[in-house]
């Protein structure tokens, strides 16, 4: 005869095992994801910029220096059309320092919101670069109402 505990204890082993595998793969994953999962570019909350119903991208200035470099505006440019023609992005100067932020490239949603800010150390680096490049062309691919140029 078969132990009823035994059973009992078995039934409740099998149901318990694909808990415990959920909760280990959880946890596993929380502590160490995976790196094409992270973002470049850090995520921002307050607007910069009156709605125009079009993604643009906003050269922040630097602070120090109080203006747009030539060479900052000129690459942000660069970023924008190297997204094609369909997407490419039109390139604003922001007007003046917001918080005594750092240098660098906004992503502004067509609502004013801006979305994504890349450092100035960031795009100077051609390994981020790309990874930029690679962000801003997902963000308008997963946004497709108000990713898509007319």
């Amino acid at each position: 005869m078969v132990n009823p505990k035994m059973t009992l204890t078995l039934l409740f082993g099998l149901s318990a095992l694909p808990i415990l595998a959920a909760q280990l793969l959880y946890v596993h994953y929380r502590n160490n994801p995976r790196p094409a999962s992270h973002t470049v570019g850090q995520l921002q909350i307050a607007p910069v910029a009156a709605a125009d119903q079009h993604w643009r991208l906003q050269v922040e200035p630097d602070c120090s220096a109080g203006s747009v470099s030539a060479q900052r505006l000129e690459q942000a440019q660069r970023i924008g059309r190297s997204l094609g023609a369909k997407r490419a992005l039109p390139v604003l100067a922001a007007a003046a320092c917001r918080n005594n932020g750092p240098a660098g490239l906004t992503l502004v949603d067509p609502r004013g919101n801006s979305v994504l800010f890349y450092s100035a150390q960031q795009l100077d680096d051609p390994q981020l670069r790309k990874a930029v490049l690679a962000e801003i062309g997902q963000v308008l691919r997963n946004n497709p109402i108000t990713g898509e140029r007319p």
